[in-house]
């Protein structure tokens, strides 16, 4: 198939120029203006295309490992079954404000915030997915049962010394030394 992109916008520029030289014949007092246009010939997408930044975003809440996908591996993914090739730079075009509201209503449905007008790409909400799944998987929780002595720390049953260290008071916890002080602020209500 024949690249016509070059021809056309050759043509379009000589065009743009015999206009203005039209122009400027009949208008005299022209003569001091330039004309200065942008002329670009491409393809316009399918509308299939449109979809295809909310279906990211389907994905990525779906499948939490589709994040570590490349933009490229992501274009080939969502773009089987679309007519022709779907650009890899679709993932990095900031989102209209249709698009934003599309992918806001479905990050809303999944109690996920993300702060579109700062993630204004796929790319970037992949890459704000991926911490926030980081952080989801990385969150530990246990219910343990702690009290203080005057000699003690003890947890769950189980008793670990208190030792006078410098200034402070410190418990060993494994190879660590942790400060009683600290602990009881963390720990316990205040009164």
């Amino acid at each position: 198939m024949t690249d016509h992109r070059v021809a056309m916008q050759k043509a379009a520029r000589q065009a743009a120029k015999d206009a203005v030289k039209a122009y400027k014949n009949a208008n005299p007092d022209a003569q001091g203006f330039n004309v200065r246009a942008d002329i670009a010939a491409f393809k316009p997408r399918p509308r299939e295309i449109q979809g295809l930044p909310r279906a990211a975003v389907a994905l990525f809440l779906s499948e939490p490992g589709s994040v570590e996908l490349s933009n490229a591996a992501l274009a080939t993914r969502l773009g089987q079954g679309l007519p022709g090739k779907v650009p890899k730079n679709i993932f990095t075009e900031r989102l209209t404000p249709a698009k934003k509201r599309a992918i806001s209503e479905l990050l809303k449905q999944r109690n996920v915030v993300i702060d579109l007008a700062r993630y204004d790409t796929v790319s970037k909400i992949k890459g704000a997915l991926k911490s926030y799944n980081n952080s989801v998987s990385s969150s530990q929780s246990a219910t343990v049962e702690v009290s203080f002595t005057d000699h003690a720390l003890v947890v769950n049953g189980r008793s670990h010394p208190i030792h006078q260290n410098g200034k402070h008071q410190r418990v060993h916890a494994g190879s660590s030394l942790l400060n009683v002080d600290g602990l009881r602020a963390l720990l316990l209500p205040e009164k």
